[in-house]
């Protein structure tokens, strides 16, 4: 409990003393006996002295005769206004052009040229069925529908080799070409050569 009381006391002496201190530094108003230029005397204007130098034209001072004069006309004279006032134009640089974007080559079109892939395109994809981890595709040819596995040979000559959701790889039984063949529905099947 002393402690408290201590710390309490010294608190109080400290608000005492800024207290103090703060009257004593406090400004208070002064007199002068004499006073150097009396009110109302020309020892002011005499101090002043008169701008004789004359004021360059920089473009930066306001011509209040110009606000006067009355204009009909607009003036066609571009102004920026949002310009800096200090502004260098010769330390500006010009963006340079911007150069347009290249042309991609666009994908010439799978080449039909080989007698397999003109013998595909009469197989039509009309969908599959995952079935058992095996996943077997809908071919139609000359309104019949075949169901083709991967491994299982259609057409009489074509072997399914992979079925994946996306594609089909098939091989050529006499030329033993492989072919990648996209499996869009309702279209034939048709892709270029590995």
């Amino acid at each position: 409990m002393n402690r408290k009381k201590l710390v309490l006391a010294v608190l109080a002496l400290l608000l005492a003393f800024s207290a103090i201190w703060s009257y004593i530094r406090w400004p208070r108003q002064q007199t002068v006996a004499r006073l150097k230029h009396p009110q109302g005397s020309q020892a002011l204007a005499a101090d002043r002295q008169p701008v004789t130098s004359p004021i360059q034209d920089n473009g930066l001072t306001l011509k209040m005769h110009l606000l006067k004069k009355k204009t009909t006309e607009l003036s066609t004279r571009y102004h920026n206004i949002f310009r800096p006032v200090l502004f260098d134009e010769a330390k500006v640089k010009k963006p340079a052009p911007a150069r347009p974007p290249k042309k991609s080559m666009p994908m010439p079109p799978f080449p039909i040229s080989t007698v397999p892939q003109k013998e595909l395109i009469k197989f039509t994809f009309l969908g599959f069925v995952q079935a058992d981890g095996q996943k077997t595709v809908f071919l139609e040819r000359n309104k019949e529908v075949i169901l083709v596995k991967a491994g299982e040979v259609f057409g009489g000559r074509f072997t399914a080799r992979t079925i994946t959701d996306h594609s089909m790889t098939i091989t050529v039984k006499d030329t033993k070409e492989e072919i990648v063949v996209p499996l869009v529905e309702n279209r034939g099947l048709a892709s270029a050569s590995k």
